[in-house]
């Protein structure tokens, strides 16, 4: 066997292996379900490439051939490029993070799989055989969720949404929305094979099945979208077979008829007591989740208003978040990275060339899916769109490349995911079908000008110092690309584990900090939340300092080589606040304040910083500030109260709930501290005494209502709170009987 066929050999090995990948969870590494696969994935792809390089070397069939999907892939690559370099964190527009493992790297991962899959899957036969991979592997995945349905294996999210080795119910739903359609296109491709029909048709009943209890409600109206489209098309186009056009109304009345009566059972009991059919029958626009999805899109436009042509680049709409925040988001999460859509995520990344380069390449898809290989080239830009539509589902079948029900099939599966994609972000492996797709498409393109390779019997000369070359710069690729972010990754997760010596803990963050990748930013993070965890818990004070001393260095540097970002700055104010710095606290949240205006939890964070320093009335103005962004968001109306009665403004605090609450009494421990701070106790011992009256066994409130009645003088009172505690709680017995002679013993 010669060089070139050891080369091809290793490479398709390679490909058909890329399908298993979804099923790698690295436990041992920090964000599991997302790191695992994607350095699985980067690995594979720059060995195959490697391979590659050398085997189009040896044979120039291997080389790529030119089509239109290949260029408009590698001018959206391109434009991603010039985006990510000009945006606003070039850095992490590049490299992203643990938690998405997406930007520019990513990115050029994906083409450079394109560019492999293209060149050796050279026959239809091998492209056939690497998507019935694929359906064998969602076969297995299925399986999988089923354990987890019957509770054989853990939801890893938790809940009843099945998540599969995803660790992410929308992440399972898209990869069985693609392995469904490309499963039904391999079914109508061999619909001639009666063990063949059965083994896709079963296969697709069991992607239906988990797409069902993942309950993700974006993806399955893109299913039925596309199923519909399927049938609507088929439909329409299939002129010969009269069976298949008639099993296609079906299946439109199918879909018809199933959100017919979907609608007419959404308030029956047993919509409400099923979790997918619930799930959608709570989709409304007047629902919180959505108004946030329209809050969300709406700071998206207002970001690329900002940056039309090139937008901010990957990783950018953090910016656009916190800089266009809207009040109103108040009870959605305050650090929103993805716009919950891919079309905006695209338009913020990379503006209007981002947005346009990446719609082409739907655009070229359904083109190319049903032009016929007729040639039209001599014909004007307008004559041969007009020869498109008129040739729809016509000519000669000897010069299609699909036939009607396969170019349906295809289209649906564009549908369907261009409809969840306006729904949900995309992850790694729907962006792998999808490239996966072009791949095919392309091929299909190309497949006449490539022809048969035939095998090169002579290595020429210089095959070795490719080789070499390719090799040494494969190395060095790995180690930076993967290698070092593996083990900081590694180290992130010693900084967890429990030891006696805690410094070891903060000497794996440092070491996690200085392999200098893209997990610096998440160590430094880690560290500073194990540093206020070290406060608040009984370690000795020498090792909370020397913990605290890392987090700060650490969290100051963060800021400096980052800067314009709130979240860095409001992570570097927590730590300083909660340490009692509160002047080097309110630097920070000046400077987080002034990237995002309108974000409530920022001014929280100045109210507390402002109040530990005993400046009631700056933290006063805050207050008032924050409530009037939003004033239905309670947290920040009690908050306001609440700093009226430390300003010293007990009226206003009584006027601010009445209007509100229709009370002066708000049942909650922030109001007891901060009456018993300005020496109000009958006013909290009076909340105290009713949250006592609402939760009788529970013996913390009745000792904290103690301690209020002891502050009044009432120390039978409060002795009668210890006794009945420890009558709820006996195992209190000794510290009850303490607190009682210390009681009694008080002047």
């Amino acid at each position: 066997m010669n060089l070139e066929n050891i080369l091809r050999r290793i490479t398709l090995v390679g490909i058909f292996v890329l399908p298993f990948i979804p099923f790698i969870v690295f436990s041992n590494l920090f964000f599991p379900f997302i790191t695992g696969k994607n350095f699985a994935f980067r690995i594979l792809v720059e060995l195959l490439f490697a391979v590659w390089i050398v085997l189009a070397y040896i044979n120039v069939a291997y080389r790529p051939k030119k089509s239109a999907i290949l260029w408009a892939l590698s001018a959206f690559v391109g434009i991603m490029f010039l985006a990510d370099l000009f945006g606003a964190n070039h850095f992490k527009s590049f490299w992203s993070n643990y938690e998405r493992m997406e930007g520019f790297v990513a990115l050029a991962h994906l083409f450079l799989y394109f560019i492999v899959t293209t060149s050796v899957l050279s026959t239809q036969k091998l492209w056939e055989r690497f998507i019935q991979m694929n359906v064998f592997a969602s076969v297995i995945m299925s399986v999988y969720g089923f354990l987890q349905l019957s509770g054989s294996i853990t939801i890893n999210q938790g809940g009843a949404r099945l998540d599969g080795t995803f660790g992410n119910a929308a992440y399972l739903a898209v990869y069985m929305m693609w392995s469904f359609f490309l499963t039904a296109f391999l079914f109508a491709r061999h619909r001639g094979h009666v063990s063949m029909r059965w083994a896709y048709g079963v296969a697709m009943i069991l992607q239906l099945a988990i797409l069902y209890f993942t309950e993700t409600r974006g993806t399955i109206l893109g299913v039925l979208a596309g199923i519909f489209v399927t049938s609507a098309l088929t439909a329409l186009f299939e002129k010969k077979n009269k069976t298949l056009r008639k099993v296609a109304i079906g299946g439109i009345l199918t879909v018809l008829i199933l959100i017919g009566g979907f609608f007419a059972l959404k308030n029956t009991e047993f919509v409400r007591n099923h979790g997918a059919l619930a799930r959608l029958a709570s989709i409304s626009l007047s629902a919180d989740t959505t108004n946030a999805r329209f809050m969300v899109w709406g700071m998206a436009i207002n970001g690329w208003q900002e940056r039309p042509i090139l937008g901010w680049g990957q990783e950018g709409f953090n910016f656009v978040f916190n800089k266009y925040y809207n009040p109103g988001m108040y009870a959605q999460e305050q650090w929103f990275d993805r716009a919950h859509n891919i079309f905006f995520d695209w338009l913020v990344a990379g503006g209007a060339l981002g947005l346009l380069s990446y719609l082409s390449l739907f655009v070229l898809s359904v083109w190319y899916i049903w032009k016929n290989e007729e040639d039209s080239s001599r014909l004007s830009f307008f004559a041969r769109i007009k020869h498109w539509f008129a040739n729809l589902g016509q000519g000669d079948p000897e010069k299609t490349r699909f036939t009607v029900v396969e170019k349906s099939i295809l289209t649906g599966l564009l549908v369907a995911y261009f409809i969840h994609n306006f729904f949900v972000f995309d992850n790694l492996w729907s962006y792998v079908l999808f490239i996966s797709l072009l791949g095919y498409l392309h091929h299909c393109l190309t497949e006449k000008e490539r022809g048969e390779i035939v095998p090169s019997n002579n290595v020429p000369d210089g095959a070795i110092a490719v080789g070499a070359i390719t090799v040494l710069a494969l190395v060095v690729i790995m180690y930076f690309v993967n290698v070092r972010p593996i083990l900081a990754n590694l180290a992130i997760i010693d900084g967890f584990q429990p030891n006696q010596d805690l410094t070891k803990n903060i000497d794996a963050f440092e070491r996690a900090i200085n392999y200098n990748t893209f997990g610096t930013s998440e160590a430094r993070e880690q560290l500073a939340q194990n540093a206020i965890r070290a406060k608040d818990s009984s370690i000795p004070q020498d090792i909370v300092q020397k913990f605290f001393d890392a987090a700060r260095k650490q969290a100051i540097l963060q800021t400096e080589e980052f800067p314009g970002d709130a979240r860095n700055e409001s992570f570097a104010a927590l730590l300083f606040s909660r340490f009692g710095m509160y002047d080097e606290a309110l630097a920070h949240l000046e400077k987080a304040h002034q990237l995002s205006p309108a974000k409530q939890s920022i001014y929280f964070d100045m109210i507390n910083a402002y109040l530990g320093k005993h400046d009631a009335a700056h933290a006063l103005e805050l207050a008032k500030e924050a409530h009037e962004l939003e004033p239905r968001f309670e947290q920040a109306t009690k908050i306001y109260a609440i700093t009226a009665i430390y300003a010293g403004d007990e009226k206003l605090s009584d006027k601010i709930l009445m209007e509100n609450f229709g009370t002066t009494t708000i049942m909650e421990d922030d109001f007891v501290n901060a009456y018993a701070s300005v020496g109000n106790f009958p006013k909290a011992v009076a909340i105290l005494e009713a949250e006592v009256a609402k939760s009788p066994q529970d013996v913390e409130i009745r000792v904290r209502l103690a301690a209020g009645y002891l502050q009044l003088g009432r120390k039978k009172d409060a002795i009668a709170q210890i006794r009945q505690a420890e009558e709820i709680n006996p195992q209190i017995k000794d510290q009850a009987e303490a607190y009682i002679k210390q009681i009694q013993s008080t002047k």
